[in-house]
Formats: C-alpha cells, structure tokens, sequence
C-alpha cells in the first residue's frame, strides 16, 4: 500500500503548484508515518526502483522530491539504503550538473 501511495505522490510532484502543494502535505506526513513505525511490511526494493525509475525526469520539482526522500529514507537505520546507492548514484550525480 505504501508503495502505491509513493507512485501517485511522485506523479502529483509534476503538476501544477495547487495540487503539488496538497501532494506536499501528504508526503510529509507519509514520511512522518516512515520514519516513526516499524517498517517490517515496506518493500524497500520495489520502493527504490520507483526512485530510480523517475529520477531521470527533466522535471525539477521530482527530482527535488526524489532526493528528498533519499534522504529520509538514509535517515532510518533499519533500511540500510546504502545497497542500492549504486543504482542511484550516476543520476545523481547527473542532476548535480543539470541547471
């Protein structure tokens, strides 16, 4: 479920400010929900893929949102992101030289 509600919240990001402002709201309080409860039932994979598959979008408000939830995510010590760097990494790395 989780999941889903990621999908619909990245494609909320590339729409006009309005509903990326409702969408912003959801997202914290979706990383609020993360960060506080036991995390036994997210599937971290499928979580990252939905990152790597968006994060080569030309629209700057996902990207924004993308690292912004890498982060979150690199903040929850139970997660260990750091596995999956290497499939992030080169698009990051690419959107730092993107203007």
């Amino acid at each position: 479920m989780f999941n889903d509600i990621f999908d619909n919240i990245v494609k909320i990001m590339s729409d006009d400010e309005e509903i990326r402002s409702s969408g912003a709201l959801l997202n914290e309080t979706l990383k609020t929900f993360i960060s506080s409860y036991n995390l036994s039932g997210l599937n971290t994979k499928r979580l990252i893929n939905t990152i790597i598959n968006n994060i080569k979008t030309n629209n700057h408000h996902i990207k924004i949102f993308l690292v912004d939830w890498l982060d979150t995510l690199n903040e929850i010590p139970s997660l260990k992101i750091i596995v999956y760097l290497d499939y992030v990494l080169s698009d990051l790395l690419r959107m730092l030289g993107d203007k």
